[in-house]
């Protein structure tokens, strides 16, 4: 993925995410009203990721309904869109709420809050060749090395392995900024007079030269 497709999923991901939360709360006509925003906007940039991504041509001011119409017609050997539907029911409650004040009931608008998560995960995964749960702000890392790094401390964040996770996340840390001290004699020294100058990722030990790290900001 390019970084401004990584960085709009992204942010359609949060904005889905605060969306769920506010949905589930049924009792609360505010709040449920507030969620069907996020989930809105989070479906528009999902759209607009895909039409970028298969070149349709969007107007300056682009409809709900002509995002799918452009995509429709530009993939036009391809099935269409799924959810459309549904979908234009949330954006509907979303006028309503936003243009005219109308507050809206959860038991309305199940359907169309439902169709958001399969909808987004199928866009993900057709144009952009991941699921819409692992999209990542660590897909727009360039160095392969760091983007691994920050991906596995995703994974341990995810079981709630805290330890692993700051360790890995300071890892990816001296992988950026560390190296560039790191050179000639210093290197030798720390590897152990070794001739090459270069730093062995795999054989360093943060244990034995933690003094070190923490003299150089790397804590």
């Amino acid at each position: 993925m390019k970084d401004t497709a990584v960085e709009r999923m992204f942010l359609a991901k949060s904005l889905f995410r605060q969306g769920v939360a506010s949905c589930s709360k049924e009792q609360d006509h505010f709040e449920f009203s507030k969620g069907i925003l996020s989930l809105q906007d989070a479906v528009e940039l999902g759209l607009g990721a895909v039409a970028t991504k298969v070149e349709a041509q969007l107007k300056v001011k682009t409809s709900f309904a002509e995002y799918f119409n452009v995509i429709n017609k530009k993939m036009a050997s391809e099935p269409a869109l799924p959810y459309e539907r549904e979908l234009f029911q949330l954006n509907e409650a979303r006028v309503k709420i936003k243009h005219f004040g109308i507050l809206q009931r959860p038991e309305d608008h199940q359907t169309a809050v439902g169709a958001v998560e399969p909808f987004l995960n199928y866009i993900t995964t057709k144009y952009f060749g991941v699921k819409f749960e692992n999209i990542s702000l660590a897909d727009a890392i360039m160095k392969d090395d760091v983007r691994n790094l920050i991906k596995k401390a995703e994974e341990h964040l995810f079981l709630k392995k805290m330890k692993e996770c700051v360790e890995t996340l300071a890892h990816a840390k001296f992988k950026l900024i560390g190296f560039r001290f790191m050179k000639g004699p210093l290197v030798r020294a720390l590897m152990g007079n070794t001739e090459d100058e270069s730093l062995d990722w795999e054989k360093f030990d943060f244990g034995q030269h933690a003094v070190w790290l923490l003299e150089q900001g790397i804590d």
